[in-house]
């Protein structure tokens, strides 16, 4: 038996995660009471981890549909959420 649906789902909760940690990051960042290269380095960090994490749980979720495990909530929930995941990274990597 393959685990490949579980492990998308739980790269897709890395991913959320690491997203809403990067966001808080941002949002608390006051210029003058912090260092912004720590800052920087950090949310670099959490921006590859994220990346890997994306493109593994959608290597993961294709080896679900090529070896047709069967369909539930989490394979649908990390399907839809890594695919969103996906394009917002692709948006802003073409707008920004």
């Amino acid at each position: 038996m393959k685990y490949y649906k579980k492990w998308a789902f739980r790269l897709f909760i890395y991913v959320l995660i690491m997203n809403v940690v990067s966001f808080g990051l941002t949002v608390s960042y006051v210029d003058l009471a912090h260092d912004t290269t720590r800052l920087v380095q950090n949310l670099l960090l959490l921006g590859i981890m994220s990346t890997i994490c994306l493109l593994v749980g959608l290597i993961m979720v294709v080896l679900c549909i090529i070896n047709k495990e069967v369909n539930d909530g989490k394979t649908w929930t990390a399907t839809i959420g890594l695919s969103f995941f996906l394009v917002a990274s692709i948006l802003t990597y073409l707008i920004g």
